[in-house]
């Protein structure tokens, strides 16, 4: 999808708009205007951004706890099964290497960059809109100790509003990066009941088994493994 999105932009289909821009736009400015082969470069994107990633997720914790503990940390999150997504041709990498500079700078209390990292964050990935709410918490936080109003948070959500402009100008409608989830490609409910849905259909599909509507038997597998993992997940948080 997002290959696609890179080569030929959202072209005439709504449904692509359920994927974020910044990462296709990212690969489309370094390949040169698709001079260079697209996928090599996303993939060196992706590398390269994990490793600025790792970086900055261990220098984080080493600053908060210590030396020993952000290498525990940062062993876990490399080596946890599904990390490799974070080296695909996929926003994964971006999108925690953006978060973490949030946090980073919010730390550093440099509320103007933290909100320029909420904006580019907003626009690779929709998760990108709970980073909000730090920007905001901050913004209070100063007022309160300072009596200061610190407009930087009007940056915060320039990203989300751009595209849903973007949305509104090709298509009509300001969600449609919202509403193409539920189109029949993707079949998604959003509402606000969307995670105990989600959670009772994930353990549906488990009791329910192979189904021949599968385009691969690597479907049923890769469900049970979504499962392990997220109980593994819920387990070690509880301990």
């Amino acid at each position: 999808n997002y290959l696609t999105i890179t080569i030929f932009g959202y072209a005439a289909d709504p449904t692509m708009f359920a994927f974020f821009p910044l990462f296709p736009i990212i690969i489309r400015i370094l390949s040169l205007n698709l001079f260079l082969n697209p996928i090599i470069v996303g993939l060196l994107f992706s590398f390269f951004v994990s490793i600025a990633t790792a970086v900055l997720f261990f220098r984080i914790i080493k600053e908060e706890f210590s030396g020993q503990i952000a290498f525990r940390a940062l062993l876990c999150l490399l080596l946890f099964p599904m990390s490799y997504y974070l080296f695909a041709f996929y926003t994964e990498s971006l999108f925690l290497f953006l978060s973490l500079c949030v946090f980073y700078f919010l730390k550093k209390q440099r509320l103007i960059l933290a909100s320029i990292f909420v904006l580019l964050a907003s626009l690779t990935k929709i998760f990108g809109v709970l980073l909000f709410s730090l920007i905001i918490l901050e913004a209070i936080a100063i007022f309160r100790n300072e009596r200061k109003i610190k407009f930087a948070v009007l940056l915060a959500p320039l990203g989300l509003l751009s595209y849903m402009i973007y949305n509104w100008m090709r298509f009509g409608d300001l969600f449609l990066m919202i509403k193409s989830q539920t189109s029949t490609r993707f079949a998604r409910d959003i509402s606000f009941l969307s995670p105990i849905t989600q959670v009772v259909e994930s353990y549906k599909k488990v009791v329910e088994g192979p189904s021949k509507l599968y385009d691969s038997n690597f479907v049923y597998p890769v469900i049970l493994m979504e499962i392990g993992y997220a109980l593994l997940a819920l387990f070690i948080l509880f301990i």
